[in-house]
């Protein structure tokens, strides 16, 4: 979410507060939800985020991910999350692509 907005943003966080907690893409969508704005409704008193909450959250989503893959395989995607996370941070797209075969190797 490039720029994000308040009505988006608030769909995140209420995708996320609803969501499973056990799968990463709610953790994403909670880290979107707190990544500004106010975390109480419209009609309410506005109360921030905690600064961390954001990061937390996507640190939360993360290591689900890694803890749903096979253990032999982690060091293949940790290695193409953080090549797609670099390039995300320097303005590009964020696509992440499965690891090359046979580049499992051992953590």
């Amino acid at each position: 979410m490039r720029a994000p907005e308040e009505p988006t943003r608030r769909a995140a966080l209420e995708l996320g507060l609803a969501g499973d907690q056990k799968r990463p893409t709610t953790w994403l969508a909670l880290a979107a939800g707190r990544s500004g704005g106010s975390l109480t409704a419209p009609d309410k008193e506005p109360v921030a985020p905690a600064p961390e909450a954001c990061a937390q959250a996507v640190g939360a989503a993360i290591t689900l991910a890694i803890v749903a893959k096979d253990p032999r395989e982690l060091r293949g995607w940790i290695e193409a999350c953080v090549a797609g996370a670099l390039t995300f941070a320097a303005g590009g797209e964020a696509n992440f692509s499965a690891p090359p075969a046979g580049r499992a190797g051992r953590v």
